[in-house]
């Protein structure tokens, strides 16, 4: 608990909130899939995001670590392994968690369909970067991306072709 108490704060607390198209989920994808093995469009915008992340680390950082929408598998045994990358004591890490199953055009609170579903936390300095990918309520195949990144992450995407910053002309308002 001492631990807890006494860790330092870190930077990660940049929240954005991005749109992908589907032609560019598919080309992911497509690049991802090789030898006959075609993978999940998860799995290749993870990979994708992996690439971008570990540009972005300090070399003083021996490792890093993301999570593609589960747990960690501890190796050596008990501990708090899950609990320490949460925290950032563990080197620099990432979740990617995917929503794809929360029908966002299919919610109706007597409005009507949303345009945007979105994921948020208000705890100050989450020690772990987070994105959740889901289904666009346009329903034709893009995705938005709710993130909390650290600063080099977060300038890092800023110029990235595939993650475009939200706009009211990509919720067709």
């Amino acid at each position: 608990m001492e631990e807890i108490q006494n860790m330092q704060m870190n930077r990660i607390s940049l929240k954005r909130l991005y749109h992908i198209n589907a032609s560019s989920i598919n080309m992911l994808q497509r690049l991802a899939s090789v030898n006959g093995t075609k993978r999940t469009k998860i799995e290749a915008f993870s990979a994708y995001v992996w690439r971008i992340m570990i540009g972005t680390i300090d070399e003083s950082h021996k490792k890093c670590k993301m999570v593609v929408g589960g747990g960690w598998k501890r190796e050596n045994g008990p501990g708090l392994m899950l609990a320490k990358a949460v925290l950032g004591q563990d080197g620099p890490a990432l979740v990617v968690s995917s929503g794809q199953r929360f029908p966002v055009s299919e919610v109706d609170f007597g409005f009507g369909s949303p345009l945007l579903g979105t994921v948020y936390t208000s705890i100050e300095g989450v020690g772990v970067g987070y994105m959740n990918q889901r289904p666009s309520a346009k329903g034709d195949g893009s995705w938005t991306v709710s993130a909390i990144l650290w600063p080099e992450l977060a300038a890092a995407l800023k110029d990235d072709p595939i993650f475009q910053p939200m706009t009211a002309s990509h919720l067709q308002l």
